[in-house]
């Protein structure tokens, strides 16, 4: 995970859908979209790859 942004941005998505308690789409996974952008997403992605 380390050296791959994909593997950080998976981990970091994973864990803001299962701690940010939100709603679930008709698949049964959640819907992060209804309460995160797309530019906080990233923001929080980079600033962990950064660190």
């Amino acid at each position: 995970m380390a050296n791959s942004v994909i593997g950080v941005a998976g981990w970091i998505l994973e864990k803001f859908g299962k701690w940010a308690d939100l709603p679930i789409t008709p698949d049964g996974s959640p819907d992060i979209w209804s309460k995160f952008s797309a530019g906080e997403l990233i923001t929080n992605i980079i600033t962990y790859k950064n660190s």
